[in-house]
């Protein structure tokens, strides 16, 4: 029989039951527990997928209901069921409840405000990095400006090379890749933890892939899946550092409160031995230790078809809609000619030939308004514009 210390856990992200660590109690229990898991494959597929919180309420059920005596750890499989059950009942609402209210979920999905003001930040941020080597091997991309209530916002984002060299190449590509393909997993990562109701969830790799490229019919690569697991992991290296300044009540010396805001965490994953990426991972979204305060739990809607666009139309469909949410009241929102050009990806063209450069500009504004990110195009492209976001 089992220690009598011995409890009940998930040892790992992919353990489902641990069923040494289970003794059916008595000398005739429900069910055998081996029997009901081998039997019940899609209820136990649910429980793999539960967040990690969820996964450590269920242990505190299912500890709750064990004896301990002489003869070790002792459960009955009625009192597991009922646990799984409890867990399960739980609706979406009780665990992001107010980031959904002004989203419609047949047309959008929402986006932490708390997570969405400070990626509107991005494009400018990025004109502006320097680079900065760290301990041997490691470097840091980083960018810092205030915001109009004097707080300050810093990008920063982590990677590795081998050389000086290697890092200034590498440097150069971190830019456009946080402002497309890597902004369009970030999306796709919201979308399904929408869909799940969860800022934690596990997914299979594969489900996110589809979501980031909806109009994909065929299957994916294996060099595809490594190349879009590179892109997760890099996003897990990039975060908002936000800090307020506060006076000290007593001396009036100024502290700073500060706040780190990652893209998104990745505390788990399973994988084959040698596999290059994950078959599943677990995706953490939101932190709110400590916490952010009410916008935490505002959303910014996000149009289910800004995934369709390609990637190099993600930061302007992003940073519109971000824009529009923040005023709600307008129709309207005026932008710098110059600043759509960098957040369309087309400065460089710009400089060379204008003319060019705004021909490739109605383009992109015309497919996000096919895609309803705008409801009309702009009258003209002058310096500044006018886009229609009602």
């Amino acid at each position: 029989m089992a220690n009598k210390e011995q409890k009940f856990s998930f040892n790992t992200p992919e353990t489902l039951l641990t069923i040494s660590e289970i003794i059916i109690a008595g000398d005739n229990p429900d069910i055998d527990l081996r029997d009901h898991i081998e039997k019940s494959d899609k209820k136990m597929n649910e429980i793999a997928h539960l967040p990690a919180d969820k996964k450590l309420k269920l242990e505190e059920e299912i500890n709750k209901a064990a004896t301990h005596d002489t003869d070790g750890y002792h459960i009955m499989f009625s009192d597991v069921a009922k646990a799984v059950e409890t867990i399960l009942a739980e609706p979406k609402s009780q665990l992001l409840p107010a980031l959904y209210r002004n989203t419609d979920p047949s047309q959008e999905f929402a986006v932490s405000r708390w997570v969405a003001d400070r990626m509107y930040r991005l494009p400018s941020l990025l004109g502006t990095t320097t680079l900065q080597p760290l301990n041997p091997g490691n470097y840091l991309v980083s960018a810092e400006q205030k915001d109009s209530s004097g707080n300050s916002i810093k990008l920063e984002h982590r990677f590795k090379a081998t050389s000086d060299e290697e890092a200034r190449k590498l440097y150069k590509e971190i830019s456009t890749q946080l402002a497309g393909p890597q902004q369009k997993i970030w999306l796709a990562c919201w979308k399904l933890g929408c869909e799940l109701g969860r800022h934690t969830y596990q997914c299979r790799l594969t489900d996110l892939m589809k979501i980031a490229h909806p109009d994909r019919d065929a299957c994916f690569s294996s060099q595809e899946k490594l190349e879009f697991f590179e892109h997760l992991k890099s996003l897990e290296q990039t975060k908002f550092v936000f800090s307020k300044p506060q006076k000290k009540k007593k001396s009036g010396d100024i502290v700073y409160q500060k706040f780190e805001i990652p893209l998104l965490q990745i505390p788990g994953r399973i994988e084959e031995e040698k596999a290059t990426s994950p078959d599943e991972l677990t995706i953490v979204l939101l932190s709110l230790a400590p916490y952010p305060g009410k916008m935490a739990f505002v959303g910014t809607p996000i149009k289910n078809r800004t995934l369709e666009l390609h990637s190099d139309d993600t930061q302007l469909a992003t940073w519109i809609q971000t824009r529009g949410s923040q005023v709600p009241k307008q129709k309207n929102i005026s932008v710098d000619l110059g600043f759509l050009f960098q957040l369309a990806g087309l400065e460089r063209t710009a400089e060379s030939n204008k003319s060019h450069a705004k021909k490739l500009l109605k383009n992109k504004l015309q497919r996000l308004v096919e895609r309803g990110i705008l409801s009309g195009m702009p009258n003209k492209l002058e310096e500044k514009v006018s886009l229609p976001i009602r």
